[in-house]
């Protein structure tokens, strides 16, 4: 990746570059204030505050793209993400959204990579905590690893808030040279040693340029291993001369100007397709390449993520219906009616209609001095005659009916019929006997 300079103050307000950003800058500034104005005029505009909270975001995410220290720092996490943990699973869009405005997944990333520089304070998990170690490990380290003056230091808990009230291009500043810091520890320097020796080869550590013309314009592509995040970057790098008043001579100044080209599946067609009729044979390889590697995975990667809101809509819709049947159907466990118990014969038995039985079962408790009259499916002996509780109801089930007939004591006929007993039989046989002499 390139290294930054800082060329002289009098070639920056020269530079058409300044130029131009400080006339965007003014013109932001003026519809920053018409906005502003409008809103006050007109009352209840938070739907236009939410639409400037959302293009501010999208000005300061360009901004970061601007920058080379960006493109340093998503590379870092990809090479060494095996070392960082498995739980470290943000997006390129995630990183920047953090930075302009600091989330919880900026937290957990600064608290990841502080975990593996010595010594690992162990207030590192408390709230906003991650900060004050976050300064501490640089003041250290900032001489070796960046350039210019820390934008943050120690101050008993101070720093704290001004975290959060930094510049998105700071605390960038501070993530890279974090990055920095940790690649340096014995752990990561073990992890590149071990890959070299293993045949890895060293471009995927190492990123090489996929076109550079004379002019000193360069063209990077980077995609992560897991194939999440693709991105295309454009390098310029121009010389400026500054006068020497000791030796009369010119100095020459390298200046760079970084840009993000592309980032998304319409970004990366867009630059294919210009490329493909460029007059540059650099750019024309560039959109091949494209075509060749990036375009079919982010057309892959896009038909994937529509499957998968596909299939959470249908499990939502699922969801949503299931709840809504037992919602309206009234089967819920809350919404059960329960009958109160009640533990006398009346209630439970006393109604003839549910058992068809009981009715019979009361006519035939009535007493009687002579005759005893049967109900239809009833048998009963003479001898016992008279005697209700040896009543045998015939209205059972077939099951019950087969079982009875297996039963050589009983007789299983359907209609009511006298059975004669022993005694009864006796007696007739002798008046007969009696008659016939």
């Amino acid at each position: 990746m390139p290294q930054m300079f800082t060329p002289s103050l009098v070639k920056i307000q020269n530079d058409p570059y300044f130029t131009a950003a400080k006339s965007a800058l003014n013109a932001f500034s003026y519809c920053h204030g018409a906005t502003m104005q409008a809103v006050e005029e007109g009352g209840g505009g938070e739907e236009r505050n939410a639409r400037f909270e959302e293009n501010d975001l999208d000005l300061e995410i360009s901004k970061l793209r601007g920058r080379w220290e960006l493109a340093s720092v998503l590379n870092f996490l990809d090479v060494f993400g095996p070392i960082l943990g498995k739980d470290l699973n943000l997006s390129a869009e995630d990183i920047e959204i953090g930075l302009v405005k600091p989330d919880a997944s900026l937290a957990r990333l600064h608290i990841q990579l502080l975990k593996g520089i010595p010594p690992v304070s162990k207030t590192l998990e408390d709230s906003d905590k991650w900060v004050t170690a976050l300064c501490k490990n640089l003041t250290t380290w900032w001489p070796w690893v960046a350039k210019g003056e820390i934008p943050l230091v120690p101050s008993k808990g101070v720093e704290i808030s001004k975290y959060k009230e930094l510049d998105p291009l700071d605390r960038l500043l501070l993530l890279k040279a974090l990055c920095e810091v940790r690649a340096q520890q014995h752990d990561a320097v073990s992890y590149i040693n071990d890959a070299l020796k293993e045949g890895t080869q060293i471009s995927t550590f190492r990123k090489d340029a996929v076109g550079r013309d004379g002019t000193g314009t360069s063209y990077w592509y980077d995609a992560t291993s897991k194939g999440q995040s693709h991105r295309l970057y454009r390098e310029i790098i121009t010389s400026d001369s500054i006068p020497n008043d000791k030796d009369e001579e010119c100095l020459s100044l390298p200046t760079i100007q970084w840009e993000t080209l592309a980032s998304n599946l319409e970004d990366f067609s867009k630059v294919a397709e210009k490329f493909a009729i460029s007059k540059s044979a650099v750019e024309v390889a560039v959109s091949m390449k494209l075509q060749d590697d990036a375009i079919p995975a982010l057309e892959k990667l896009r038909k994937k993520k529509e499957r998968a809101i596909k299939q959470k809509q249908r499990q939502d819709m699922l969801l949503k219906k299931d709840f809504q049947n037992s919602h309206y159907s009234g089967n819920t466990r809350s919404c059960r009616t329960r009958r109160p118990i009640s533990y006398t014969f009346v209630e439970n038995h006393g109604s003839s209609e549910e058992d068809g039985v009981d009715g019979e079962l009361g006519n035939l408790e009535a007493p009687s001095s002579h005759a005893v009259s049967y109900p239809k499916g009833v048998r009963c002996s003479k001898r016992l005659a008279g005697v209700p509780s040896h009543t045998i109801l015939e209205s059972r089930g077939l099951t019950a009916k087969q079982r009875l007939r297996q039963r050589p004591t009983r007789n299983s006929a359907m209609e009511s019929i006298n059975v004669s007993d022993s005694e009864d039989e006796a007696r007739e046989g002798k008046r007969d006997l009696s008659e016939s002499t």
